[in-house]
């Protein structure tokens, strides 16, 4: 049963706490922060909390107290409320003066954790402090004053655009410095250089507080997943009521990182090759990358997150933007209607949403990667339980964590369409994750019969006769017919030749005078007949005739009564019955393929025309080649391969595999068909492929 603290007495607040103005809210409102000197922390409060710390008075009935504070302000607050949420954190973090046993222990074991808890986040980040810099850091502030002064921040903005111009006209040689370091001797020179860059980072903060007027409690060593990082402990500048000065105070180590890193980039660009170029280019692309890989982040609680939450005003920033998301998610999911955890505008609403679901995103690869690193740095044995100890605590059980809390709430479901939309969603998600998928490849290919001929005129002349409809005919069957003009020109000639020749010779052999000619005109008789005989051989191959059974395709330019030359096709002749496929594709497509599996189905999807299915096992031609000789691939004649023409060859940017195929098809298609060959095979739901890769891998890593 939950205690009315209106019925109790007031206690008393411990002397040594100090309130202090602090920035005001987003809204505009004043704010407050509350210090504890001894845990050295700061709590924000409103101004209803204020009042109530202001006035308050130990040993007053709460309830009388209220009252009479309700009357002295007549402000539009909630001070039931309110006075509920401060009496509960005045207890929460021991700010009372002389709290009873009883309720030390129940915060105690509220607050504190498990042993167990306490080592698993102990190796993950732990800090010592090394030095307690109160107050000889205040004697340095003060000697290293000069370093504000704006005229310096310009000199080296200058100078390091200066050396960016440098390193960019020379990019090359700046990029293949990186390759000079690749030894142990680089390597050392990089660790040392970023931890002199990360001191002088540290110091950086530790400077900015103390000019700002606030202490440093303490600089030192922590270790994240045992990885050194060095710290400055500049909490008390939370004490500072602008917040301008904050954010001063944050970027100080960024800016200090900055300015070594433009120094750095201007004296590698003036300076000759050697020792000094080398310790610059270090010095700049260390700070660089160490600012933007780590620094710069806003999902870790380093620099770049106190900033955002300073350039935003939003204290607590991580918390708040989680429990923004979590209300948004179960609202989206579920049509909850409770209230948002805080009231704020739409807009900073949304990008609080936004930013909680990337650092979670950010976190869950984060945590694969701490647990991966852990498995591998450990023995087996410690690998593996550290393993499953951060998948469980860090990823899954913050999930089983709010998926009860969804179980709590289900009473209050409601049907909205967001979460209409959401139901869709996870049955989508759930079908796709039990269901067996389909896998896909397409890769272009082109059909084109086994045999075909183009079939031409033995002679030139008038068609007649002539087979003008496509379709199937039978080896002998007459396609056309040809009146070749010429060619009877020269059979007349070739007769009236042979006639002439012929009646010499019968004069010649009546008139003994002229026995010597006689074997000569016997030789031009015999000549002219062969001639002819060889002209009536061509008249008779005239008729154009089927060389075998297949499908006939005419020119469509044929037709009677045309004067057809002997060099132009009247048609082409297909052998219907037996088919080529042939196909390209890359060699990373070829690595996800395995022809030898049976479950491939493979089916032709034409550019015109109907679907060609069950076409066999498809062939590999080992060697790949660049050049194209099927023309109707390449992109320029409507084909899907890029190739470009050099030296009476169309060659590709990389080397393409061929597959293919021979089979019968009864279909009757045009010369060639262009178009893709598509390879499906049934493959097993996502979830049990994932169940076999758990399980194989639990295999492999617990056989000792």
């Amino acid at each position: 049963m939950q205690t009315d603290n209106t019925e109790r007495s007031l206690p008393a607040i411990r002397n040594d706490l100090a309130l202090n103005p602090s920035a005001p809210a987003r809204d505009g409102k004043p704010r407050w922060t509350l210090y504890d000197p001894i845990q050295h922390k700061f709590y924000q409060i409103d101004e209803s909390a204020f009042i109530m710390l202001s006035h308050w008075r130990a040993g007053a009935h709460a309830q009388e107290w209220l009252d009479e504070l309700s009357r002295l302000d007549a402000s539009d607050i909630d001070w039931q409320s309110d006075f509920d949420r401060l009496f509960e954190m005045l207890f929460r973090y021991e700010l009372i003066e002389g709290q009873s046993t009883e309720a030390l222990i129940e915060n105690t074991q509220k607050q504190s954790k498990s042993l167990f808890h306490k080592v698993l986040h102990g190796y993950l980040f732990f800090k010592y402090p090394l030095l307690k810099p109160e107050p000889w850091i205040g004697h340095l502030a003060n000697r290293l004053l000069f370093l504000r002064n704006p005229f310096l921040y310009w000199l080296t903005g200058l100078l390091g655009t200066l050396g960016l111009i440098e390193a960019i006209s020379q990019w090359d040689r700046f990029v293949t410095t990186f390759s000079e370091f690749a030894s142990w001797q680089g390597v050392l020179l990089y660790v040392v250089v970023l931890t002199l860059v990360k001191m002088v980072h540290e110091f950086a903060h530790a400077l900015e507080t103390k000019w700002h007027g606030c202490n440093v409690a303490s600089m030192g060593v922590g270790f994240l997943v045992l990885f050194p990082i060095l710290y400055t402990d500049s909490t008390d500048a939370w004490r500072l009521a602008r917040r301008r000065d904050r954010f001063a105070i944050v970027t100080a180590g960024l800016k200090a990182e900055l300015g070594l890193s433009a120094l750095a980039l201007f004296i590698w660009s003036i300076a000759p090759p050697g020792m000094v170029q080398s310790v610059a280019f270090v010095v700049a692309t260390t700070a660089l990358i160490s600012s933007a890989m780590v620094n710069l982040s806003p999902f870790m609680r380093f620099d770049g997150y106190y900033a955002m939450s300073d350039l935003t005003g939003i204290e607590n920033l991580q918390e708040r933007a989680f429990s923004m998301a979590r209300w948004f998610l179960r609202r989206t999911l579920f049509g909850l209607k409770h209230n948002a955890p805080e009231v704020l505008p739409f807009w900073t609403q949304f990008w609080m949403v936004l930013y909680a679901y990337g650092t979670w995103l950010y976190r869950f690869f984060l945590f694969i990667g701490i647990a991966i690193l852990v498995y591998n740095i450990a023995f087996k044995a410690l690998g593996i339980f550290l393993f499953v100890v951060e998948i469980w605590f860090f990823i899954l059980r913050p999930i089983t964590k709010e998926v009860s809390t969804w179980w709590e709430h289900k009473s209050d479901y409601q049907w909205t369409r967001s979460s209409v939309c959401s139901a869709v969603l996870l049955v989508a998600m759930i079908l796709w994750a039990v269901l067996p998928l389909h896998r896909e490849m397409r890769v272009p290919a082109i059909i084109t019969p086994m045999a075909q001929v183009d079939v031409f005129a033995n002679e030139s002349g008038i068609t007649y006769d002539v087979l003008r409809d496509a379709g199937t005919v039978n080896k002998g069957d007459v396609l056309a017919n040809v009146k070749p003009i010429a060619l009877t020109e020269q059979i007349i000639d070739a007769q009236n030749t042979l006639a002439a020749n012929t009646k010499q010779l019968q004069v010649a052999l009546s008139e003994r005078s002229r026995l010597q000619q006689i074997d000569i005109l016997r030789t031009q008789v015999s000549a002219a007949q062969v001639e002819l005989d060889r002209l009536l051989e061509r008249e008779a191959r005239v008729t154009i005739r089927a060389p075998f059974t297949g499908y006939w395709q005419p020119n469509r330019l044929l037709s009677e009564g045309v004067t057809w030359s002997d060099s132009q096709p009247i048609g082409l002749l297909l052998n219907k019955t037996q088919w080529q496929l042939r196909a390209k594709l890359t060699e990373l497509e070829l690595e996800g393929l395995s022809l030898d599996d049976d479950s491939y189905t493979v089916y032709f999807v034409p550019e015109v025309g109907a679907v060609i299915h069950d076409i066999p096992r498809l062939t590999l031609r080992p060697e790949a080649s660049r050049e194209i000789l099927d023309l109707p691939f390449l992109a320029s004649g409507g084909g899907s391969i890029e190739a470009r023409y050099i030296q009476n060859k169309w060659l590709t940017q990389e080397p393409l595999f061929l597959l293919t195929a021979e089979f019968p098809s009864t279909m009757a298609m045009a010369r060639e068909q262009r178009g893709f060959v598509v390879l499906e095979k049934p493959t097993p739901p996502p979830i049990a492929n994932l169940f076999q890769y758990v399980m194989n891998t639990l295999r492999s890593e617990f056989d000792f």
